[in-house]
Parts: C-alpha cells; sequence; structure tokens
C-alpha cells in the first residue's frame, strides 16, 4: 500500500479508521514509555517486564479515552453544553478502564493491584482526575487536526467550482465566433448559384457540437486537430485565393491531451486577423514536445487593416483559460512583427490521471 496524503483521510477530511487506529496506538507507546521513564527516575530501580507491561496497559487506558473523546464527542458536537458532558463521559471512560486493568487484570494475571483493595471509588476516581486530563487533550488536538483538513478540503473544492464555472463562461463565450463567422460565410456560399451547402452545413454541425458539447477541460490532440481541419475548410469559403495552411505535428503527439479549444482558438483568430492566403507567410500551426512542456505556436501573415491594438479577445479568453487550469506554470507570448504574426503556448504536459480526472464528464 502507498500512503499519500488522500489515503490518510476519508473523503469529509476525517482520518480513516486505520490511520486513527495508528494514531492512538502511537499515543498509547508514547505514554507508556513516559510512565515507565518515570518510574525509573522516581524509583532508581532497574525496569522489568512487569513494569513494560504495566506502561503499556496504562498507555491502553490512556488511548482508550482519548479516542472515546474524539470519535464519540467532538465528531459528533462542538456544543459547549454537550463538550462538557462529554468530559465527564471520557473521565469516566478513563477511571472504568483503569479500575477495570489495574484492580480486575493484574490479580487475573497473578500481579497485585495497583491500588490497595480497601480504595474507595471516590478516592480512585479523585487521584486519576491529572492523569485523565492527558488523554482528552490529545483527542482535542487530534480532532482539531482534522477540523482544519475539512476546512481547507472546502475551501479547495470552492476554489475549484469557482474555477470550473469560470471555465465554463470563457468556453461559452468562445462558441458564438466560430458559429456567426462561419453563418456568414454559409451565407456567402448561397448567393451562388448552384452551390451545394451540404458538406460545409455538415461540417459546421459537427464542429459546434464539439465547440458546445465537449464534456472535459482536455481532448487528445489529434481529435481536435480533425476539428481545426473542418474550421479550415469552412473558411476557404470566404476567399477567392487558395488558403495556405499547415501543420506541422508529429503522429506520436496526436495522443497528448491538450485544453480543449486551445488549437481552434490560434486558429480562428488567425484567420480572424491575419491574412491566411499570404504565400510569404503561410498559416502555420506547430506543436512539440520540450521536456516536461508542450509548445503550440501558431504563425500568420498580418492582414490589410490589422491594428496592434493588442492581443485578440479570444486569445485573452483562452490565456486566462491556462492560468486557470495550470496557473504560473502555463506560459503565452504574443508577437507582431512587420509581416507576420506569432501565437505561442507553453503548457505542461497532462499526466495520465490528470487527463483522466479533466477529460470527464461534468454534466
Amino acid at each position: 500500500m502507498v500512503l499519500t496524503p488522500r489515503s490518510l483521510f476519508t473523503p469529509r477530511g476525517l482520518f480513516a479508521p486505520w490511520a486513527l487506529v495508528c494514531i492512538h496506538a502511537l499515543f498509547a507507546l508514547g505514554i507508556g514509555w513516559m510512565d515507565v521513564l518515570l518510574h525509573w527516575v522516581r524509583t532508581g530501580q532497574a525496569v522489568g517486564e512487569d513494569r513494560l507491561f504495566y506502561g503499556l496497559l496504562f498507555g491502553a487506558y490512556a488511548a482508550i479515552s482519548a479516542a472515546f473523546f474524539q470519535v464519540v464527542v467532538l465528531r459528533r458536537t462542538h456544543a459547549a453544553g454537550q463538550v462538557l458532558l462529554g468530559l465527564v463521559a471520557t473521565f469516566l471512560v478513563f477511571i472504568a478502564a483503569r479500575w477495570a486493568g489495574d484492580q480486575w487484570l493484574l490479580p487475573l494475571l497473578g500481579d497485585e493491584p495497583n491500588y490497595p483493595d480497601h480504595t474507595g471509588l471516590w478516592s480512585f476516581a479523585l487521584d486519576n482526575v491529572s492523569y485523565a486530563l492527558v488523554p482528552m487533550g490529545v483527542g482535542a488536538l487530534v480532532h482539531l487536526f482534522e477540523v482544519q483538513v475539512m476546512a481547507f478540503r472546502e475551501r479547495a473544492e470552492l476554489a475549484f467550482r469557482q474555477r470550473a464555472s469560470e471555465l465554463e463562461v470563457l468556453r461559452a463565450r468562445m462558441a458564438p465566433h466560430f458559429l456567426f463567422n462561419t453563418l456568414n460565410n454559409l451565407y456567402a456560399l448561397a448567393q451562388r448559384p448552384g452551390a451545394d451547402l451540404s458538406a460545409p452545413v455538415h461540417d459546421l454541425a459537427q464542429l459546434m457540437r464539439y465547440v458546445a458539447k465537449h464534456p472535459g477541460d482536455v481532448v487528445a490532440l489529434g481529435v481536435e486537430l480533425e476539428q481545426v481541419r473542418r474550421l479550415v475548410d469552412l473558411q476557404r469559403l470566404r476567399y477567392p485565393r487558395p488558403v495556405r495552411f499547415e501543420v506541422n505535428v508529429g503522429p506520436e503527439d496526436e495522443r497528448l491531451m491538450i485544453p480543449t479549444m486551445l488549437l481552434l482558438t490560434l486558429v480562428e483568430n488567425a484567420f480572424k486577423h491575419g491574412d491566411p492566403c499570404s504565400e510569404q507567410v503561410p498559416l502555420t500551426l506547430s506543436v512539440r514536445r520540450d521536456g516536461t512542456q508542450l509548445s503550440v505556436a501558431c504563425t500568420n501573415a498580418v492582414g490589410k487593416g490589422t491594428t496592434s491594438d493588442g492581443v485578440p479577445t479570444g486569445q485573452r479568453d483562452l490565456v486566462r483559460r491556462l492560468q486557470l487550469m495550470h496557473g504560473a506554470s502555463a506560459r503565452a507570448r504574443f508577437h507582431r512583427s512587420t509581416d507576420r504574426y506569432l501565437a505561442e503556448v507553453h503548457i505542461p504536459i497532462f499526466e495520465a490521471h490528470e487527463a483522466a480526472e479533466l477529460s470527464g464528464d461534468r454534466r
């Protein structure tokens, strides 16, 4: 069994039963060792097997009481009155456990009882008040740690839901760009005599199904490339000249997982703000591994009338999505020169378990 912070706790943030047993077993051993040490300091006598056994027995009393106070009392209530009653109940548990062990179990094992036979229950209880406080304190500390873990998980869950909500909003803002631009293209094509719209409409339907209904935050690179090619075919309808589009992606990389609509956004913005028909600077999409990073670059010729007023809205939204998914490990660079525009993104390569979690259906 591989121990991880996640395996130590239940989904609620409480210690798992096996972890709780280990914690209180270690507490029992610690109390037993302290009892043996104190006995040696007080008497100066060598520690024999009988004293070691009693030290472990005393540690068991403490561990039982600490577990009772933590699990039975504090996990069920934080009301002051009920906690006070729980303290009394824990004290009674400690007294009952020690009386059973010291006055019954030891004689059964052939040893002398720890207290004289004539000791009354009231005197026995008063003598153990200070001893009972230690397991109560330990039970409270263990539960306080659980409370902190639960609070941390609640904050993390809230942050995750807020992040997921913002991601959905950003994806919803991207979808209309594809739809409106492509409908304009189809409208222009419909004005031509004898135009056959069946293939473009099919491509549009498939593309919009992907944009609007893809369930996960990540997708295989090859799957997104297929949608990019559909987008390019639809965009070709706008131009009287041939669209020059190149893809530089190794076949072995098409199984890598990337954020959904990463490539689509870069290519769509290249069409919207650039000149995809340029012979000198063709529209080029490149994907390559760079150690543990994945580098995606989209280069296009600067279109006529294009201004240098900053990063297009679609790319700004994309950068925000990458920041939400990867934090500071995601980097984006946008550079405009005299004749070309470069959009370059660097993101960590998803591990298998991360890809499985992000590609699931959140509906």
